[in-house]
């Protein structure tokens, strides 16, 4: 009986490492797109409207690239894919704000992009992007 316990528990164990491991990663994802829409809530001065807009437009590219990053791709089809839905998300954002806004927010990402293409050439590590927006 004691054998039967320790094999129940270890075959949950893992099973319970990993929800508590897509918890976290929901969690950051949340927590990533917040910090974006709250950014740009602020610089941009967002309406009621575009704010929703934004926040789930923020959202679905912050999915988008933690799954790029939970990929097992070579580092460069990685890359390739964050710029995909890097434009993707610039398009669509594009849709939502004035012109003004989006210009001043094309110079700020432009400016993180920049920086992170290089980090990302110069690091083996990967390291997790933000969305440029500090």
């Amino acid at each position: 009986m004691k054998t039967l316990k320790l094999i129940v528990l270890a075959l949950l164990l893992p099973m319970f490492a990993m929800a508590q491991n897509k918890d976290q990663i929901e969690k950051r994802i949340e927590k990533t797109a917040s910090k974006q829409t709250n950014w740009m809530k602020s610089n941009l001065k967002l309406n009621g409207d575009q704010l929703e807009d934004v926040r789930e437009i923020n959202l679905k590219y912050v999915e988008k690239r933690e799954e790029v990053f939970m990929e097992k791709e070579s580092k460069e089809n990685k890359w390739e894919e964050l710029e995909e839905n890097w434009n993707e998300q610039m398009s669509e954002l594009q849709d939502v704000l004035d012109e003004n806004q989006y210009a001043k927010l094309a110079r700020v990402k432009t400016e993180w992009y920049n920086e992170m293409k290089t980090r990302w050439q110069n690091d083996d590590r990967q390291e997790r992007d933000d969305g440029g927006i500090d």
